[in-house]
Parts: C-alpha cells; sequence; structure tokens
C-alpha cells in the first residue's frame, strides 16, 4: 500500500500549480483532527520541504484556514509545547514565508466524488471547540464559601509514611495515612 503524502504547490503567474507530493505524514494526533488544525500541522510539513525547489526565495504560502492566527491565539491547547515551538519558529518568525488566506479550492478535494455543502466556519471557534475540555465550564467566584487546603506528603524517617489532610485556617477537616509504598505525586492528588 503507498502511503500518501501532503501535497504542495508553487504559484506561476496567476496559476498555483502542484509541484509534487511531500513524502511527509501528518503525526497520528493530527490526521484525528478537524480540517483547521491539520492546516496548521501540514503547513510548516510543506514550509520545510519548499525551499528545495524555490531556492531559498521568498514564498507565498496559500492556506484555505487561518492558520497564523490559530497558532498564535489557540495553539498552545493542542500541540506538544515542542511542536508548538516548532511551528510557530516555521510559520510565524520567518521572513521569507507569507502566509495568505485564500479561498481557492483544493482540486484533490474532488475526488471523493461526492460535491457535499461546503463547509462554513470559523476557525478559531472550531479550533476552540475542539480543544476545549468543557464548553459549559465557566470560572465563576462562589459566594458564602469555606477555604481548604489539602496537602499531601511521602517521606522516610525511620522507615516510609504517607499521609494526607485537608483543613480550614485553623481546623483539620480530614487527615489519614496512606500506603507506604505512595509516591509524594500520588500523596498530593490523593489529598
Amino acid at each position: 500500500m503507498r502511503s500518501r503524502g501532503l501535497p504542495w504547490e508553487y504559484q506561476h503567474k496567476t496559476w498555483a500549480r502542484v509541484t509534487g507530493q511531500s513524502p511527509e505524514q501528518l503525526h497520528a494526533a493530527a490526521k484525528e483532527r478537524p480540517g483547521c488544525l491539520r492546516a496548521i500541522a501540514s503547513e510548516p510539513l510543506n514550509t520545510q520541504v519548499a525551499p528545495k525547489f524555490t531556492l531559498g526565495k521568498k514564498m507565498t504560502v496559500l492556506v484555505s484556514h487561518t492558520v497564523s492566527a490559530g497558532l498564535k491565539v489557540k495553539g498552545g491547547h493542542w500541540p506538544s509545547p515542542q511542536r508548538f515551538l516548532k511551528y510557530q519558529a516555521i510559520m510565524v518568525e520567518q521572513d521569507d514565508v507569507e502566509i495568505v488566506v485564500t479561498n481557492t479550492v483544493n482540486p484533490a478535494s474532488f475526488l471523493s466524488g461526492s460535491m457535499g455543502e461546503p463547509v462554513i466556519h470559523e476557525c478559531l471557534e472550531a479550533i476552540e471547540a475542539t480543544c476545549s475540555s468543557c464548553l459549559d465550564l465557566k470560572d465563576t467566584l462562589l459566594e458564602n464559601t469555606e477555604t481548604w487546603s489539602t496537602d499531601g506528603s511521602s517521606c522516610v524517617i525511620s522507615g516510609r509514611h504517607a499521609g494526607y489532610v485537608v483543613t480550614m485556617s485553623r481546623e483539620v477537616i480530614e487527615s489519614g495515612p496512606l500506603p507506604t509504598n505512595t509516591s509524594a505525586q500520588k500523596a498530593e492528588i490523593t489529598a
């Protein structure tokens, strides 16, 4: 089975032409994401391969999604910090790459055989909906509440000891021992 890479194009006069197929594959996390996030992941891969053909000249990258805005605003939600820095270095910080949002349709999208309704959406909203864990979760203060503090620890003093405590300002609400094989991190989480 032949693997399919990412297509890339170059602009010749007023025509954008496909010049080849990049052997690069999107990583597994990007393949499962919506088009906006796949565009953010695939653009740096293509931009890294293109200088072989442009011989280091200034490039204009045509994308169908607001890639640079998505990376600047919401990019940190999805890729790992290493990938985020890589994407940012390639797409935002390079002087010889200009990213232009276009409504040009990729001819490869017609290969599926069906001409469905066009997907119209706001990329930043789609990224927010995909990357946020709880859409209905709001940050609001509760009135007339008690402030509780928690602590968990694990130490070795004449044997291994682990425990947790939940307190108010001057009162212990709950405390207890934990199994002796409990790590300090697990004790904090338990508390």
